[in-house]
């Protein structure tokens, strides 16, 4: 972020950047967009991506919104007000009105990206932000752009408003899709510690076959692609602790199973195994097979 920065005002010394150092959450984001006249959606996950367009709703502004996974992107602009027409476009809503299940998904760290494909999607999005402030050309609203890069496809696809004129917004005070609390996270001392101590806890492996093969902590072996369907594994009467190489699996597999199991207590290795071995790395454990 602060590179970002720093590069931006090389470029040109006049712009005044402001760095943001927090979560994005249903508690800031109303404060934190307040004072800007357009959103851009630079995130890489669902739960920002609804809560930044419900906060759009709210504040009836403009979210130049950019998904991209592997060799495909997306662009579009939504929550759009044409003057000449005084209608207001399609929100994210509209084109996908809830978030996919978090077992579902991966963001670009989990599902790797092309080099290139952040810094083209980039660059239309600052093509409709041009055009949003010079009113311009005709805004990609109502449209979505989908760019294949593997073989230089550009479809542009209509989207059609399905909520009224100014829909409720849906997840600024209350969301399932950010159940996900600072707690959730559990530091690889207290690990090692439950560990060294025989505490009684679960500890659940949600990396793939081939990852857990090259070594573990332990633990029972649940791809995050199955922790719903062997949901029956997993032991509710106990602590349950979910790990991965980094700690972005082990977060959503947390989510999706709080999703369907309320009462039990759940936790994510902060860091996942990278973090860990870090610390202590003898403690790698090879598998048998």
């Amino acid at each position: 972020m602060l590179a970002a920065k720093r590069r931006i005002n090389q470029l040109n010394p006049d712009i005044v950047v402001h760095t943001v150092a927090t979560t994005l959450n249903p508690d800031n984001v109303l404060s934190l967009l307040a004072e800007y006249d357009i959103i851009v959606d630079a995130t890489d996950n669902f739960d920002a991506k609804y809560l930044i367009s419900d906060a759009c709703i709210e504040y009836e502004k403009p979210m130049v919104y950019a998904s991209i996974s592997q060799f495909e992107g997306q662009v579009s602009v939504f929550n759009y007000y044409n003057r000449d027409t005084q209608q207001r476009g399609p929100c994210f809503r509209d084109l996908f009105e809830t978030p996919p299940p978090p077992h579902l998904t991966k963001n670009c760290s989990e599902a790797g990206v092309l080099g290139v494909i952040p810094g083209l999607l980039g660059c239309f999005q600052a093509n409709e932000v041009l055009k949003l402030i010079l009113r311009a050309g005709e805004p990609l609203s109502g449209h979505l752009l989908s760019i294949d890069c593997l073989d230089n496809s550009f479809h542009l696809l209509n989207i059609n408003k399905k909520t009224r004129d100014r829909p409720p917004a849906k997840t600024l005070s209350a969301t399932t899709t950010f159940a996900w609390r600072d707690s959730d996270w559990l530091s690889p001392d207290i690990l090692h510690d439950w560990i060294a101590t025989q505490a009684p806890f679960q500890l659940v492996d949600v990396r793939d076959v081939s990852e857990h093969q090259q070594g573990s902590l332990g633990g029972r072996l649940i791809p995050l692609k199955d922790i719903i369907k062997r949901q029956e594994e997993l032991d509710t009467t106990r602590r349950i602790v979910f790990y991965c190489k980094s700690g972005v699996r082990s977060k959503a597999a947390l989510l999706a199973v709080r999703s369907v199991s309320q009462e039990a207590e759940l936790y994510s290795l902060e860091g996942g195994i990278e973090r860990y071995l870090a610390i202590y790395p003898d403690e790698l454990y090879p598998v048998v097979s």
